[in-house]
């Protein structure tokens, strides 16, 4: 039986058949500890896609859906949607942001607002605005946690 073919379903029926412990020798013992452990319930069963569920995919992901919450709805991971997307020949990547937004992130950054409070103003990944603040030479301010460990420091330091 292949077990990444047609018969990929059967894998809790032959893990229950292997499960059994199988008499060695005419006597029956108990399974090795780290025989039981190998064997374990299924926690989620392939999903099978059909031509039509992949094309719903593919409409919901050209719509705006992301991969997660496509994966979400189908009830599978997200690598199985990217799979399914790439067959289709739809290319995944994350939409560039236009430059209107990069000035805005900079201009708020600049103006005192923290990045976890531009973060959640602008909808973007934490990583994206340090790397468009990098990107334009904006220098970032160091966290208040930093600065006291450095103050304390050079007060340690100046005092011996």
């Amino acid at each position: 039986m292949d077990l990444s073919g047609v018969d990929s379903n059967n894998w809790s029926k032959l893990a229950a058949h292997l499960s059994r412990p199988q008499p060695i020798g005419g006597d029956k013992q108990e399974p090795r500890r780290y025989e039981r452990e190998l064997w374990r319930p299924v926690r989620q069963a392939q999903q099978r896609f059909t031509s039509n569920k992949e094309l719903v995919v593919v409409k919901d992901y050209c719509a705006g859906g992301t991969t997660y919450t496509l994966a979400a709805k189908c009830g599978c991971h997200r690598n199985t949607i990217s799979r399914v997307l790439k067959s289709h020949g739809i290319e995944l990547a994350n939409p560039p942001i236009d430059p209107s937004t990069i000035n805005e992130i900079i201009r708020l950054y600049e103006t005192g607002f923290s990045v976890d409070a531009t973060v959640k103003m602008m909808g973007i990944l934490i990583k994206t605005v340090f790397n468009h603040l990098r990107k334009r030479g904006t220098r970032t301010r160091t966290s208040v946690h930093r600065k006291l460990r450095l103050t304390a420091w050079i007060s340690r330091d100046e005092g011996q």
